[in-house]
């Protein structure tokens, strides 16, 4: 069955605007998700024991004293709380939209010239993985339900790749850290790279090799999976108590290079197969 090709002018535009606000709502999104890890950060350091415990006591001095006395602390608590559930929202909600976009975009595999969607796909991938390697990956809170003071935290953090990799490269383990260099930021981004330029060297013997090259790693995709899931073990392990991972932004972002890096390297070889 052979496809229908439109032509690639009216793609060019599509792309364009596609590539456009693909863009805008992964800035919006990455830049929510930094407002949200701070303020995180901010209700994290209110729940650490010392803090707990003074805003309990003011909590019984408001009660004692009949509502003379008013515990302020408690209702900035509270504002602090609604306006970074409210962050979490909308940096959730630019990622959606982002990657519904993205999937809009992907509609162009099968109606657009490959050589037009493979260099699109670059630009698209290129945005999807540097929204993923920076934004937030996973939220790690430790904590302890104490008598008396409530749900004490006891320790707090917000990782993406870039930072768990500078954390490891901190603690020593270079391994790991290496593996992920690699698998996650090194090899990624060369695929791209690479891919991007097939459709400007497809008649010569260099484009035939880099996809063959990565049809060779595509055997090895997997391993992305691998290296985030031994990062949050290793960010988890070794804690105590009780901790709470939450998943953030940055994931969406990895999902969307993941798919689209797909069907670009499907692209390329279509690009190969029309010369």
């Amino acid at each position: 069955m052979q496809r229908v090709v439109v032509k690639s002018g009216i793609f060019k535009i599509l792309f364009l605007l596609l590539i456009a606000l693909i863009s805008i709502f992964s800035y919006r999104a990455y830049s929510e998700a930094k407002v949200y890890e701070n303020k995180s950060k901010q209700i994290v350091k209110s729940l650490h024991l010392k803090e707990l415990a003074t805003m309990k006591l003011k909590d019984l001095a408001q009660d004692i004293s009949m509502g003379l006395y008013k515990n302020g602390d408690k209702k900035r608590f509270e504002e602090l709380k609604s306006s970074s559930k409210q962050s979490e929202k909308r940096a959730l909600l630019f990622a959606r939209i982002a990657l519904g976009l993205l999937f809009v975009f992907a509609f162009g595999f099968v109606f657009a010239d490959a050589s037009t969607f493979t260099l699109f796909a670059g630009v698209v991938a290129a945005i999807m993985l540097v929204a993923g390697i920076f934004s937030p990956l996973m939220m790690l809170t430790i904590h302890k339900e104490i008598s008396f003071v409530g749900d004490v935290v006891i320790s707090f953090e917000s990782k993406s790749i870039l930072s768990s990799i500078h954390a490891l490269y901190k603690k020593g383990e270079m391994a790991i850290a290496t593996v992920i260099v690699l698998f996650s930021v090194a090899i990624p981004m060369l695929k791209v790279l690479l891919l991007t330029l097939v459709p400007f060297f497809k008649s010569h013997k260099m484009a035939s090799g880099i996809v063959r090259l990565f049809k060779m790693l595509g055997k090895w995709s997997m391993i992305d999976v691998f290296v985030v899931a031994l990062m949050l073990v290793y960010f988890s392990m070794d804690r105590g108590e009780i901790s709470r991972a939450q998943m953030e932004v940055g994931v969406y972002f990895f999902l969307g290079y993941v798919m689209i890096s797909m069907l670009m390297s499907i692209s390329a070889n279509r690009v190969l197969d029309e010369r």
